[in-house]
């Protein structure tokens, strides 16, 4: 038996399969054992069914196995024309190349089954060969493979699959701009609908099954189906939680990783969250009239990064906050800003005040000296750069930089203003020697 023309590739990998069958003679068919066309050849001289596998190692090969008149109709009308077969059962094969495609759809509403859109770790029988019914796959469209887009094909499909409402996993009380995280993670498109890409924490096989809606402030992993807003994408980009498990109500069932999380989306992606009185014990004692002034910094401490720094030439101690990336100044009054938040409907003392910022001052002291951060790390907008190993890191509150430059680091990046200057100022053997100059000057000092 032959493969007709239009389905002979190196890119596509073939099956063997059991003769009067329709499935594979051979348990790793997904992954080792499977062919090319050359390969594949002898097998062909005594064979009358072979297989074509689906999915990436064919190029991001896609069938959409039809079993229903009505689908047919809808991919020819609404789809491009391409190598098209009927198979031994009068239903139709159509063969399309779709690089963006996830996994495999099935094709059902809650009253009838239309087919499926055969991808991973899927293979149809092929054209030419015979099905156990005796009847032939008969190639009734002889055109090139052709190729679409996953966002095609959804929309010609959409009527013939039941369709699954999306839960997003939300938190209540926190208006929190999602953009601040999604600028943050690579390789995310703009779209019409937001940004699209590969899944930060897991990855995407094609790049594409994961979506950030600006507008509704909701991220979407098609993969697992799970969603959330920017608190959950905080979770989800910092690894603090695996994306299947993010389903509505796990924060309230793991409150360790909420606070994890709401203290990482402080310092790290600048938010500005309150924190909650009613988490921290304000009083204690018999009469719940002693001042808890242990267990209010030890919560602050939890929630927020703070370091004193102390030297010789100043007579108070210099607090700093972890904000955004770097320690700032003033954390004096970041701390005295949450005392009032945590005894806002509590009658106001100074010496509530004082006494908790007093405790604090005896934490986390550093002396001036220790706090430089290692010279080969350079902190930017969107991360430390490593001079070493030439990669962008995250932000880590334990490097002690006073400072962030405020430019985004962007390796694909070009300066023509500033080459064509040097270039017409400068001597050639000068121009190299003008940018390490420059570079140097971003050297911690």
């Amino acid at each position: 038996m032959k493969i007709p023309e239009k389905l002979k590739s190196e890119k596509i990998r073939y099956i063997k399969i059991l003769q009067g069958k329709k499935r594979p003679s051979e348990n790793n068919w997904q992954t080792t054992q499977n062919y090319s066309y050359k390969e594949i050849k002898e097998y062909l001289k005594n064979a009358d069914t072979y297989g074509v596998l689906c999915g990436e190692k064919s190029n991001n090969l896609a069938v959409i196995d039809c079993d229903k008149k009505e689908l047919a109709s809808a991919i020819l009308m609404g789809l491009p024309s391409t190598f098209t077969v009927q198979t031994g059962s009068q239903g139709f094969h159509f063969y399309y190349f779709i690089q963006d495609l996830d996994k495999k759809i099935v094709l059902q509403t809650d009253k009838e089954h239309f087919g499926e859109v055969q991808f991973t770790k899927a293979q149809v029988i092929g054209a030419n060969s015979k099905h156990p019914n005796g009847n032939i796959y008969k190639v009734v469209h002889d055109n090139k493979i052709a190729t679409i887009t996953s966002s095609e094909l959804t929309e010609v499909v959409k009527p013939f699959r039941k369709i699954k409402k999306v839960k997003y996993s939300t938190n209540k009380g926190f208006d929190l701009d999602i953009a601040e995280v999604a600028k943050l993670i690579p390789g995310l498109d703009a779209t019409t609908e937001g940004l699209q890409g590969a899944n930060p924490q897991h990855g995407s096989s094609n790049g594409n099954n994961f979506c950030v809606n600006l507008e509704k402030g909701t991220w979407y992993c098609h993969r697992h189906q799970t969603g959330g807003d920017a608190l959950y994408l905080v979770a989800l980009v910092e690894n603090l939680v695996k994306c299947k498990d993010i389903l509505p109500g796990y924060f309230k069932s793991n409150p360790k990783v909420f606070k994890q999380t709401l203290k990482i989306a402080r310092e790290k992606y600048g938010y500005d969250i309150p924190i909650k009185k009613d988490i921290v014990e304000l009083f204690t004692g018999e009469k719940s009239n002693k001042l808890n002034v242990q267990g209010i910094v030890e919560y602050i401490l939890e929630n927020y990064t703070f370091v004193t720094i102390r030297d010789e030439t100043s007579k108070k101690p210099h607090i700093y906050i972890y904000r955004d990336g770097y320690y700032r100044l003033n954390g004096d009054m970041e701390i005295e800003k949450i005392i009032k938040e945590l005894f806002d409907n509590v009658p106001w003392k100074s010496f509530y005040r004082n006494e908790i910022m007093e405790y604090i001052k005896t934490e986390n002291i550093v002396d001036r000296d220790a706090i430089h951060p290692p010279s080969h790390l350079i902190n930017v907008n969107n991360g430390i750069y490593n001079l070493k190993t030439y990669n962008l890191e995250p932000h880590n509150s334990k490097y002690y930089f006073l400072y962030k430059i405020p430019i985004d680091y962007t390796p694909q990046a070009t300066m023509p203003r500033i080459m064509q200057y040097f270039e017409s100022t400068l001597r050639p053997e000068y121009v190299d020697l003008s940018q390490e100059v420059f570079g140097y000057c971003l050297y911690f000092s």
